[in-house]
Order: C-alpha cells, then sequence, then structure tokens
C-alpha cells in the first residue's frame, strides 16, 4: 500500500479485472449470495492488496488520484427482466426487495408518479429501469458534491 497518488494511480490501472471480479465473486460465495451474483458484482472487494477501502469512500482523500465517475444514460435497461409480468405489482415488489421498506418504496412511487393506474412509460419494467437510472445518477452526483470543488 502506498499513499503516492502516481503509484496508487498505476496500480489501479494494472490490476487485472480477472483478480477483481474473481475475488468480488468469491466474497459472495463465502456469504452464501452466489446465486444473486448473476456475474453483476455489486461492490469491490475492500482491503485487499489491491484496494485497501471502498472507494465511494477514499474519494477525496489527499492521495485520490485524477478519476472519471459516471453511468450510462440508460444504465438501468441493464437490469430490467423483460420476462417477468409488466404489473404494477411487480414493479412494487422489485422495490420492496432493494429497500426493504415501504415507506421509501411508496415515496419513490409518490415522486415519479407511478400507480397502479399509471405507468409513466406505458410499461412498468421500463418504469423501473427508468428509476433506476436515475438512482445511479443520483449516487454519483452526491459522490461529487461531497468531494466539493476539486477541479
Amino acid at each position: 500500500y502506498t499513499s503516492n497518488s502516481s503509484l496508487l494511480l498505476d496500480c489501479w490501472r494494472n490490476v487485472p479485472v480477472d483478480d477483481v471480479t474473481r475475488i468480488q465473486d468469491l466474497d459472495l460465495m463465502s456469504a452464501g449470495l452466489v446465486g444473486l451474483s448473476a456475474g453483476i458484482p455489486w461492490s469491490p472487494t475492500v482491503e485487499t492488496e489491491w484496494l485497501q477501502d471502498q472507494p465511494m469512500w477514499a474519494l477525496g482523500r489527499d492521495d485520490t488520484p485524477p478519476f472519471m465517475i459516471g453511468s450510462n444514460g440508460g444504465e438501468g435497461y441493464s437490469f430490467m427482466d423483460t420476462s417477468l409480468p409488466d404489473t404494477y405489482e411487480v414493479a412494487y415488489a422489485a422495490w420492496q426487495f432493494t429497500f426493504l421498506d415501504t415507506n421509501i418504496v411508496d415515496a419513490v412511487m409518490e415522486y415519479y408518479n407511478v400507480t397502479a393506474t399509471n405507468s409513466i412509460t406505458g410499461d412498468y419494467r421500463y418504469d423501473n429501469a427508468l428509476m433506476v437510472s436515475d438512482w445511479w445518477r443520483c449516487s454519483y452526483r452526491y459522490q461529487l458534491e461531497q468531494l466539493g470543488d476539486n477541479t
């Protein structure tokens, strides 16, 4: 481990992607969640030789090298399961599984004006994909706001 930004950046750039994803999958397996992985690790494995801390927490430290952050405009569509029924109940259940709190789910649905009788796109699966895309963008904006003006 080094606190030198240039060495740290070189290290991050040279870690083989296969090593990172393999370690993430091993972490999911040890947690008994291998079925949820489906090839999409949700978070990097930290406290390793290559990555000591969650990137979200490491951003803004004095040794943070220059970086880019962002997502695709339709990021949520990557997670859309078109085999699911196009119903409000299924859309609601997906968010309930995510947040485990009906108050949060109700607030999200109300914000987007998604109801049992109103789909904002005409397809509840697409509604969820749109909301997931916004969720990603919101998290990036929040992270950048926490950094302040470090241009």
